[in-house]
């Protein structure tokens, strides 16, 4: 059985209930209103996140945390044909955006173009691509918008898209042509720098 490990504090806790019950009334008298308690599968020490303070006791965990004073949400209207994910990107760029969340997008799309790991040969990860071109209703796509090593966008999206049987499909969208279209709501974390 692994250990919680508290940052700043001698405590052991053995269960995430007892770390529960020891990390929440300390974190709310410290004025912290959300906290998480992080399980770290890579060394089996978890991190402990206060409001965007991060202390970690090992393991592999990347967190970043914006305090925003004002955030904007921008919705945006895909037609028939259009790409999702260079529209994603054109609208980013038009509006100034640095960084942003999908938090929302529905629609129809002609055309699918997913990525999926896979375990390749000799237990090796690897992709397996499709391109469906069949009428797919998108039911759901999440995904963000982050600056590039080239100093634009680089937008990164994952569907569920279902098939008129009901059947679902996704993944990792390479690239995605609207049907009737798509409405996309994307929360800005960051704008990007005049």
């Amino acid at each position: 059985m692994g250990t919680f490990a508290i940052p700043g504090s001698n405590k052991g806790l053995t269960s995430r209930a007892s770390a529960d019950r020891w990390v929440a009334p300390k974190a709310r008298a410290a004025g912290h209103a959300r906290w998480r308690l992080y399980w770290s599968s890579a060394s089996r020490v978890p991190s402990v996140y206060n409001n965007g303070i991060a202390n970690q006791a090992g393991g592999r965990m990347a967190i970043k945390n914006w305090d925003t004073k004002t955030s904007r949400i921008v919705y945006h209207r895909f037609e028939a044909g259009e790409s999702l994910l260079e529209g994603l990107e054109s609208l980013a760029i038009s509006e100034g955006i640095r960084e942003a969340a999908v938090i929302s997008c529905i629609g129809s799309l002609s055309q699918l173009k997913r990525r999926n790991l896979c375990r390749g040969k000799d237990g090796v990860r690897g992709h397996e691509r499709e391109t469906i071109n069949e009428i797919l209703e998108l039911v759901s796509a999440e995904g963000y918008v982050q600056p590039s090593e080239e100093g634009g966008v680089r937008v990164h999206i994952h569907v569920a898209a279902a098939r008129p049987s009901g059947e679902i499909v996704g993944g990792h969208c390479e690239d995605a042509i609207c049907f009737t279209g798509a409405y996309l709501y994307l929360q800005v974390v960051e704008e990007a720098r005049s």
